[in-house]
């Protein structure tokens, strides 16, 4: 039995990329993203892989002072807003997906992060799958 092969993206586009480099050599990859994969969606799904979806989100930028402000992008400021809906957007997509702690600065964030992306729109029991089911099974121990 071949091991599971896991390809750490860290980006949409490179995630895009992973899966194209899979479907050259013939191997469906378990793709670790970035957090910016609800941005291109339908084509997360269209890849068919598997992802390992990080609870890490960005920090908030500093926009009290108009003249730091305009240095912040909209892009930014948008990803900041999105990233916690990161895990939901893969569940309504139906792509599987497990959870991940990589990426965390600290690692007590785990369970604020979690429930922000509940509140997001993660549902408790794609969670507890995300966390428990999935791995082990991406991983051939089930």
């Amino acid at each position: 039995m071949a091991l599971p092969q896991i390809f750490d993206a860290n980006d949409k586009w490179n995630c895009l990329r992973a899966d194209k480099i899979g479907d050259e050599f013939g191997v469906q990859y378990i793709i670790k993203g970035g957090g910016n994969e609800y941005q291109r969606i339908k084509d997360m799904k269209a890849s068919n892989a598997s992802f390992i979806v990080s609870l890490n989100f960005p920090q908030a930028q500093d926009v009290e002072d108009p003249n730091e402000a305009r240095f912040v992008s909209l892009n930014d400021m948008k990803h900041w807003e999105m990233a916690p809906a990161n895990a939901s957007y893969f569940e309504k997509a139906g792509i599987n997906f497990c959870l991940t702690t990589a990426d965390l600065r600290n690692i007590t964030q785990f369970w604020t992060n979690l429930r922000k992306a509940m509140d997001y729109g993660l549902s408790e029991s794609k969670a507890m799958e995300a966390l428990t089911k999935t791995p082990a099974t991406l991983i051939r121990y089930l």
